[in-house]
């Protein structure tokens, strides 16, 4: 049950609608809407800590690859690449990435086919540890995070479709801003409806500016 919308906490929720994602462990298996947001919530609603047992034990990376979703995602993320350099002018060649669920890597991988110095200064969290020793056997300068820590920031963090992963994405998203260098931009990409009946998806993307 869900009383209030996790991003706006209003309560004017409503139109319950299937899962669109097929899941073998029914970890979610409906969508509500909020009607003053327009932001969906999955059901039943899990608690951070519920979220972060699911995604550490894997469960999530069992039923989410494949070989053609591998070559769409890595595909997709030289498209995001493309989209951050054209838009943000970083004073530093060599300028520092934090990767927040970084899955298969592609974002280094996109990184590094731009230009083999962006992918440096790479950290990444990924809460399964498969996938972690992926990346770091592809990029051995990656530093993995287990967690946020004050003593590392970042000229750019990509939060990407990680929002709706997140039991309060507004509190998540402003904890992570604490980590930007002066100037730095976090990359936002996460699900959109397009109409209330077919349940298809674009994309939203947009920079969160820090400071400057």
């Amino acid at each position: 049950m869900l009383d209030q919308c996790p991003v706006c906490h209003s309560s004017k929720l409503s139109q319950n609608i299937n899962y669109p994602r097929s899941n073998d462990n029914n970890f979610f298996t409906e969508i509500v809407n909020c009607d003053s947001c327009q932001s969906g919530a999955a059901l039943p609603y899990k608690n951070q800590d519920e979220l972060n047992r699911f995604y550490d034990s894997g469960a999530y990376w069992d039923s989410a690859s494949s070989r053609n979703l591998n070559i769409h995602t890595l595909t997709q993320s030289e498209t995001r690449i493309d989209f951050v350099l054209k838009r943000v002018k970083f004073k530093l060649c060599e300028f520092s990435t934090l990767d927040i669920g970084a899955g298969h890597g592609h974002i280094a991988s996109a990184l590094k086919s731009k230009n083999t110095s962006y992918s440096k200064n790479y950290s990444f969290i990924e809460p399964d540890n498969r996938f972690s020793s992926f990346i770091k056997s592809n990029f051995p300068t990656a530093q993995r995070r287990s967690y946020l820590d004050n003593a590392f920031h970042y000229d750019l963090i990509f939060l990407n479709h990680i929002l709706e992963h997140t039991a309060l994405p507004s509190d998540t998203l402003k904890s992570y801003t604490a980590f930007l260098n002066e100037g730095g931009r976090i990359y936002i990409e996460v699900p959109h409806r397009d109409t209330s009946l077919k349940m298809t998806y674009s994309l939203i993307r947009f920079f969160f500016l820090n400071k400057d």
